[in-house]
């Protein structure tokens, strides 16, 4: 549970808002998306691999797209409105609902450190253990959060993943619950379905993030491969040139 006194303060902890802190910024849906835009979320990448910047991106279809943006330790997809915005920019669409999914499975996620990357309602991280979000769940109105296991279903896969939250908000459809039960894959892309067809689903990134994440056994590998390398050459350096100078001034008496 979060336990920083200045993102706390900043969630209402009421039964109706839609709320959480991103990266130290608070949001309550439904928003703009530009709220997220200039929060720094400014980079769009499509499941065609195209990197563009989010203002660039042209959706000229009806109905809603999934934006996702990567968090310490799983997905935050936002479920945008762009029916009305196809001559405004997709910066003015309006965010209806969001749903955060662990990529981590949950038996893990009590040995992770807690980033308070994401927090949303009375403290909720990604971290929380499962049973302990559904207690602070209890009492708040389902049409702002609730709290569900996430499986990948029957055919894919037994493991039952971490911590998932649904964030809706009055104002998305009751079909788009389906939506909750879409699969990903390990690009965290929303895989093609009906709701939201695959030229929907968009990832946002940071160009920064306060979050600090553990590097992996290659970076670890290398980045000691460097110091190896770069470390004696420090020490030598000076070595070399006072053999260099020793050596001038040894020729000089010389001649």
């Amino acid at each position: 549970i979060c336990q920083d006194p200045g993102i706390l303060g900043k969630l209402k902890n009421d039964e109706t808002t839609t709320e959480f802190v991103l990266d130290g910024e608070y949001y309550s849906l439904p928003c703009s998306l530009k709220q997220f835009i200039n929060n720094g979320w400014i980079n769009a990448k499509t499941v065609k691999g195209e990197c563009i910047p989010v203002e660039n991106l042209s959706l000229d279809t009806e109905g809603e797209a999934v934006l996702s943006l990567a968090t310490s330790y799983g997905t935050l997809s936002l479920i945008a409105e762009i029916s009305s915005v196809k001559d405004c920019g997709i910066e003015n669409a309006k965010v209806i609902g969001a749903f955060y999914i662990s990529n981590e499975r949950r038996k893990d996620l009590n040995k992770l450190p807690n980033t308070n990357f994401f927090v949303t309602k009375n403290g909720i991280t990604e971290t929380t253990e499962f049973q302990r979000a559904r207690e602070i769940e209890e009492g708040l109105s389902s049409q702002c959060i609730f709290v569900m296991k996430y499986d990948l279903g029957e055919g894919l896969s037994s493991d039952i993943y971490g911590n998932f939250y649904g964030l809706p908000t009055s104002e998305l459809p009751d079909n788009f619950l389906s939506l909750y039960k879409y699969l990903y894959n390990n690009d965290h892309v929303l895989v093609q379905g009906v709701l939201i067809p695959s030229g929907r689903a968009i990832i946002l990134e940071k160009n920064e993030y306060t979050t600090k994440r553990a590097l992996s056994y290659n970076e670890a590998r290398w980045l000691l491969l460097a110091a190896l390398i770069i470390i004696p050459g420090i020490i030598a350096c000076p070595i070399v040139l006072l053999m260099y100078k020793h050596r001038k001034r040894t020729i000089k008496w010389n001649n």
